[in-house]
């Protein structure tokens, strides 16, 4: 079962793409709002993929996070 990583501040967007990464057999590993908060779970949750809004509650970050993520090795997409 593929492990998905939630990055969005918008409460009910995250709670929607949860819902779509439940139907499709996937499962959400984790959720951030902020940089500090994904970049934490990248290392603690170990996601095999990830969706990142680019702008989080700690402004335009996304792009850092995606960054990390592919540093990591892990496939990301930007959803906005």
């Amino acid at each position: 079962m593929l492990n998905v990583l939630i990055v969005e501040d918008e409460v009910l967007l995250a709670m929607e793409l949860e819902s779509e990464v439940e139907a499709s057999g996937c499962k959400v590993s984790g959720f951030a709002a902020d940089s500090k908060e994904a970049i934490a779970l990248i290392q603690s949750a170990r996601p095999d993929m990830a969706f990142v809004d680019i702008h989080l509650l700690d402004g335009p970050t996304g792009i850092d996070v995606g960054k990390r993520l592919a540093a990591e090795g892990i496939p990301y997409v930007f959803v906005s």
